[in-house]
């Protein structure tokens, strides 16, 4: 029975780690060596990149540094919040300076603006397939109090645990009378 719980809490730590790691990954990129992190919200680059996937950008490059075939994320324009994650299938230059072409895999004709630096967010360093669904998952409310939950579950239980366990060196039974050497002690009852 001990056994079975042990694997059961273990199972349960195990898919709470799995569960939090995309979260963390999401949060922190400079885990992983990049700069930040996107949620993947459309279909325009499937099969390539996919709704719900997570991209890692590198925030330091500059248009100047981007090839034909990299995919990168970038405002729609200079100041506007929506952005898209769109490969490059054209760098070109015009009177401001390079300017890059973009495609969504899954889109027949190119983007209609060029994006310069202003707009360039970053060039896509990784790729997490799934990983946004469960970031978002983790927002939702039914999500956050289970993974809250199931990590308090495996703390108090490996407390448990380990309190449990006798302490090393200790092996007497403390009746009067049984001391190991050199210990001294009386029972009170």
């Amino acid at each position: 029975m001990l056994t079975n719980r042990r694997w059961i809490v273990g199972l349960l730590a195990a898919l709470t780690l799995a569960a939090a790691a995309p979260i963390a990954v999401y949060a922190q990129p400079g885990l992983v060596g990049d700069d930040e992190a996107r949620i993947v919200l459309t279909g325009s680059m499937e099969p390539a990149v996919s709704p719900g996937d997570v991209v890692l950008l590198d925030t330091d490059v500059t248009v100047d540094e981007v090839r034909v075939g990299d995919v990168v994320t970038f405002r729609g324009h200079a100041d506007a919040g929506t952005t898209y994650t769109h490969r490059v299938v054209d760098v070109s230059e015009n009177t401001g300076g390079t300017v890059l072409v973009t495609k969504g895999d899954a889109n027949e004709d190119p983007d209609p603006m060029r994006v310069d630096d202003a707009m360039l967010v970053g060039a896509v360093d990784h790729q997490i397939p799934v990983y946004g669904k469960a970031v978002d998952g983790a927002h939702s409310l039914p999500l956050a109090p289970l993974l809250v939950g199931l990590s308090i579950v495996t703390i108090v239980h490996e407390l448990v645990r380990l309190r449990s366990r006798p302490a090393e060196g200790v092996g007497f039974d403390p009746v009067e009378g049984q001391t190991p050497e050199g210990a001294t002690f009386e029972v009170v009852r």
